[in-house]
C-alpha cells in the first residue's frame, strides 16, 4: 500500500474507533507499520481487530492488527527492496572543504544480511575507513537504526 492508502487506513481507524485521538506520532507509526501490508489485507484485519475482544476497547491495539495482517500472509514483499544499512559522513576534509556533511550511503538489496549491533558497528567503521582511504579526509559511521519487526 502506498502512503495515501496508509492516511485512508489511518481515516477508517478513526470512524471505526471514534474515541481514539492519536497523536501524530502515533498516526506515523501506524502509517508505517501498515504500508508493509496490502491495502485490502489492512481493512480486512481491521474489520477482524473490531469484531474481536482485543477491539472492542475504545482504541484500537496495533500489535494485534499486525498479528492479523501476517496471519493473513497478504504482506508486500519488501526482501529485495533496497534498505539502508548506514551510512558514512565526512567531518572533515581539508583539500576539498565542500565535502564536510557529504553522506555516502549503504544499501543492501536483501534483508537477510542487514546487519545489526556490533556487526553493524564493525562493517560501518571499516566503510568509513575505506572511504576516507579512497576520498580523502575524516570520515565516520553513522548507524541507521530500524525496527527488527520491519523484516518479518
Amino acid at each position: 500500500m502506498d502512503n495515501t492508502q496508509a492516511y485512508q487506513i489511518i481515516d477508517k481507524i478513526k470512524k471505526l474507533w471514534q474515541a481514539w485521538k492519536p497523536s501524530e506520532d502515533e498516526q506515523i507509526l501506524y502509517c508505517r507499520k501498515l504500508t508493509l501490508f496490502e491495502y485490502d489485507t489492512a481493512v480486512a484485519a481491521l474489520e477482524e481487530h473490531k469484531s474481536s475482544k482485543q477491539g472492542s476497547g475504545l482504541n484500537p491495539k496495533l500489535h494485534h492488527i499486525l498479528e492479523i495482517c501476517k496471519g493473513k500472509g497478504l504482506f508486500i514483499d519488501k526482501k529485495n527492496t533496497p534498505v539502508v544499512n548506514y551510512e558514512v559522513v565526512c567531518i572533515e576534509h581539508k583539500e576539498m572543504p565542500w565535502r564536510v556533511g557529504e553522506r555516502q550511503k549503504f544499501w543492501v538489496t536483501d534483508r537477510k544480511y542487514l546487519y545489526h549491533g556490533a556487526k553493524q558497528e564493525a562493517a560501518s567503521i571499516k566503510s568509513a575507513e575505506a572511504v576516507g582511504g579512497c576520498m580523502g579526509g575524516t570520515w565516520i559511521p553513522r548507524l541507521i537504526n530500524f525496527d527488527i519487526d520491519d523484516n518479518f
